[in-house]
């Protein structure tokens, strides 16, 4: 029974603490923004894989600065967390443009797959200088 009471009292007092545990990812020299509730100031395990700025109490803003991962805590003004996460910085996907005389077709591209981009789609105005 003695056994059973630390693991207990443990998992009460995480919950406790009103951090939530997450996974945040983002692109390589990109942000993003995390929203939180009483943010005062970071913690940040590895500055050199992501940047982290308190705005103000409610907007965090994490900054892609090289691949991999490192963890962050935001504590609030009593020093306890409010959010507690990974943060994974990713290289960003790459597009392809595909002309075929004026017409020009856009491909999102990551992970070895390309899929057909809407939003490139522009015709005889999007095709290079001399054609």
């Amino acid at each position: 029974m003695r056994f059973m009471i630390a693991p207990i009292a443990l998992a009460l007092t995480v919950m406790a603490a009103g951090a939530s545990a997450e996974e945040l990812t983002v692109t390589l020299d990109h942000s993003s923004r995390l929203p939180v509730q009483g943010a005062a100031s970071v913690v940040v395990a590895n500055p050199e894989v992501a940047d982290v700025t308190v705005v103000d109490t409610n907007t965090v803003y994490v900054m892609g600065r090289s691949f991999g991962s490192t963890s962050v805590v935001v504590l609030n003004h009593a020093g306890r967390a409010v959010f507690s996460g990974d943060v994974i910085v990713v290289r960003p996907g790459s597009t392809v443009a595909v002309y075929r005389g004026v017409d020009r077709t856009d491909y999102s591209c990551a992970n070895s797959t390309c899929a057909k981009s809407d939003h490139g789609a522009a015709g005889a105005a999007a095709a290079p200088a001399g054609h």
